[in-house]
């Protein structure tokens, strides 16, 4: 992976490490159903710029 691809994964991983850990915290199913949503949203960011 280049230096730029690499960085740009650096972006998209973090919030998504943050999102875990939210995910481990939630509680409740609607709030655990949100979170995960939000998952599948930022994978299909991730399937549009890496392969």
């Amino acid at each position: 992976m280049k230096k730029q691809a690499h960085d740009e994964l650096h972006k998209w991983f973090a919030p998504y490490i943050e999102l875990s850990e939210k995910f481990d915290a939630a509680t409740e199913p609607s709030e655990q159903e949100e979170i995960y949503q939000e998952f599948k949203k930022m994978f299909l960011q991730f399937n549009i710029y890496f392969e």
